[in-house]
């Protein structure tokens, strides 16, 4: 019987120390040029910042960037532009524009919700990893990319959403754009 006991607790930990650990496993990160794409169809906010998120409509990481995204754009106050780009995937059992995803980002006052049928959009800001963020300055400049959650499916305080705040809300400025890791599934 304190076999089996032992057995089921070291099978138990492995199985839950496996789940923590691919928490923190970031995906891989696209490599962004320094400037908005020329050739992006996206409307860049010229007074102001924008801020571009991939996600992925079936990505379970997709719903924390989205509860951080609501976090940071009420507290920017209207002084940020945001697009958030949803790729359809032949795989999905309905239509994008249905999925639970794209319903929750709609809820989020101001933002404009893209469908990316080709992903070129998602192509031309170099996203590869499902809640990766661009922040462009007002001249077209990138200020950061990368994540705003601090891991898989986290909802709380990390460092990307705190970079796209000091941005927008305090005015900081660097010479080279802050990068964070991004976590989630892959476009």
């Amino acid at each position: 019987m304190g076999g089996g006991v032992a057995l089921w607790l070291l099978v138990t930990g492995l199985g839950l120390w496996t789940l923590t650990a691919r928490s923190f496993v970031p995906g891989v990160s696209g490599d962004p040029q320094l400037a908005w794409p020329e050739a992006s169809g996206l409307r860049r906010n010229v007074g102001g910042f924008t801020l571009v998120v991939a996600l992925h409509p079936e990505c379970p990481c997709s719903q924390a960037t989205l509860e951080e995204l609501d976090a940071v754009v009420a507290q920017c106050a209207g002084r940020l532009a945001v697009q958030v780009l949803c790729m359809p995937y032949d795989t999905l059992a309905e239509p994008v524009e249905r999925s639970r995803i794209w319903r929750r980002a709609q809820l989020i006052s101001g933002i404009t919700i893209v469908k990316d049928s080709h992903g070129a959009e998602v192509r031309r800001f170099a996203a590869e990893t499902s809640g990766e963020t661009r922040l462009y300055g007002p001249a077209g400049e990138l200020l950061f990319h990368g994540g705003i959650t601090a891991s898989r499916g986290h909802v709380g305080d990390n460092p990307g959403q705190a970079a796209v705040l000091d941005f927008v809300v305090h005015g900081a400025r660097t010479r080279a754009p802050v990068s964070t890791p991004v976590f989630g599934c892959s476009l």
